[in-house]
């Protein structure tokens, strides 16, 4: 039930990840492609664990019987710490309570075009492989 915990973790925290992304106003448009990605694979983690859900107690734990696909994805939710940083800086966006589902409300953090799309690549290349093992994961389920 591991795996199960950690992909309902991962679209809980894409889900808060975007509440913050909504907040912010003239974001640049690499740091919108991601968020795009991220809502794909938000949609592919939720089949996934609705699938494992799914599965009897002896698929679920030849999947899990060593952990390493449980840790694999745990690796994408720190990824999403780092995200965090990287659009919050300065830990000014709303997590809950007023104003947390405002939209546009805060400029987004001057930085250089290019430490952008260096982040967004870096962040690009852990979306890819989240979906990856998302891949791996319903292929290994039973139909």
């Amino acid at each position: 039930m591991a795996l199960e915990f950690t992909l309902q973790g991962l679209v809980t925290d894409i889900d808060q990840l975007n509440r913050l992304y909504l907040q912010l106003r003239d974001v640049p448009e690499p740091v919108t492609a991601i968020f795009s990605q991220l809502e794909f694979s938000r949609g592919y983690l939720q089949v996934a664990a609705k699938q494992l859900a799914h599965c009897d107690v002896a698929t679920v734990l030849a999947l899990s019987h060593d952990g390493s696909l449980t840790k694999a994805f745990q690796t994408h939710r720190d990824e999403l710490i780092d995200l965090e940083i990287f659009i919050d800086p300065l830990s000014v966006l709303q997590h809950s309570g007023p104003g947390s589902n405002a939209r546009n409300i805060v400029p987004w953090a001057k930085s250089e075009y290019a430490v952008v799309q260096k982040n967004c690549r870096r962040f690009q290349q852990h979306i890819l492989e989240l979906n990856r093992r998302c891949d791996f994961l319903l292929a290994s389920l039973p139909s």
